[in-house]
């Protein structure tokens, strides 16, 4: 990894990475440091590489200077709320990530980290997406902790996932900022849950 970032260092031309199930469970520090000051990449795959929460709270420190990388994939990963609650408090100060996947990260709840990355979403002016697929998000969290968040966020267009329908047009109908494209999401989704 050491040697990659190295490379990518002194990369002018890669705007996009993909290093899915490459096992990297600690992410090493070098990448964070790189993405720190990387002006090229604009996407990054880490997808079912067993990310713990040592990696995934490593990899925070690249959120607040980074305002280049505009996609991130967390997605099949090991880490938990322990260590994506630091990411998910650093993603409040970010000002490039607009696309988010954290779905199949079975241990991330919405009684722990969610709630952090709920926070974060009040302030972040950049996230457009965000991928909770497979992730168990209950109408409790979403009355208490993201109806707070989308009041006062800008930028959000869409959540990807199973939500409780009814709750979340509930959410929507009060929420004047974000866009009909979420809307129409969910009305999707609830359609398509009430046909299984």
């Amino acid at each position: 990894m050491k040697l990659l970032c190295a490379a990518l260092g002194k990369n002018t031309s890669i705007t996009s990475l993909n290093l899915d199930q490459n096992q990297l469970k600690c992410v090493d520090p070098s990448l964070s440091n790189y993405l720190a000051t990387n002006t090229t990449l604009q996407e990054l795959s880490l997808s079912a590489n067993k990310i713990l929460n040592e990696g995934i709270a490593g990899l925070a420190g690249f959120l607040e200077p980074n305002s280049t990388l505009t996609y991130i994939d967390l997605s099949k990963n090991n880490f938990g709320d322990a260590g994506f609650e630091v990411f998910a408090t650093e993603i409040q100060a970010n000002m490039g990530i607009k696309y988010l996947d954290i779905s199949k990260c079975k241990d991330v709840t919405d009684e722990g980290s969610l709630v952090a990355l709920a926070n974060s979403i009040a302030d972040n002016r950049c996230l457009e997406t965000l991928n909770l697929n497979m992730l168990r998000v209950r109408k409790p969290f979403l009355k208490s902790h993201m109806d707070a968040g989308l009041m006062k966020n800008i930028t959000l267009t869409e959540i990807i996932g199973k939500l409780p329908p009814d709750t979340v047009e509930m959410q929507l109908t009060t929420n004047i900022l974000i866009k009909e494209k979420i809307r129409t999401c969910f009305v999707e989704q609830a359609k398509l849950t009430k046909r299984s």
